[in-house]
């Protein structure tokens, strides 16, 4: 959109009010096309969507399986996927079915899970925890803390967490005397 000074009127080449009145996502332009310009805008899209699905917009599936297709994760960095998923992460009123399909379609944590299963387990948790800890936790279980905490790029406190939960996994967590020292 774009005000002409001039002619005192709104330029709308994209037809996004039209969008807006009939309350749909979408992209401007060839879907395939921006993604494949810039990966993130699939998940920036799929943002956009938790947003608006909640006050009644949709979205196009045909457009949504455009994207699907050519997204892949390994065009971005973590700090740029990390931060997009906090952002993602911070909805309230979003919609966890949408987005729980819309991470495993896109398969955003591929490269961080061994299989689908597990992908689908550490989606539900991070969802439902609304933290990427679920997903640092699973790599470290696979891994170890040193490459964990430096393929994932974690903070010191994050990466102690992670070294605080390893350590009390196994302990009994009805017990006052464990939950006293995991809280200290």
């Amino acid at each position: 959109l774009a005000y002409d000074v001039l002619a005192d009127q709104i330029v709308d080449s994209q037809k996004g009010i039209k969008d807006f009145e009939d309350k749909i996502v979408r992209f401007v332009g060839n879907a395939q096309d921006r993604i494949l310009e810039d990966h993130l805008r699939a998940l920036r899209y799929g943002r956009m969507i938790l947003i608006l699905k909640p006050l009644g917009f949709g979205y196009l599936q045909d457009e949504l399986d455009q994207v699907g297709r050519v997204f892949d994760v390994k065009f971005l960095s973590l700090e740029r996927l990390f931060d997009e998923l906090h952002k993602m992460l911070a909805i309230q009123a979003r919609d966890n079915e949408f987005f729980s399909k819309f991470l495993f379609d896109l398969r955003v944590f591929q490269g961080f899970c061994l299989n689908d299963q597990q992908t689908e387990n550490v989606i539900k948790e991070v969802l439902a925890s609304s933290s990427l800890l679920p997903l640092w936790y699973r790599y470290f279980k696979d891994h170890n803390l040193v490459d964990t905490a430096k393929i994932m790029r974690l903070s010191r406190s994050n990466k102690r967490l992670i070294q605080v939960l390893s350590e009390f996994e196994s302990l009994d967590l009805t017990n006052d005397i464990v939950i006293k020292k995991l809280l200290y």
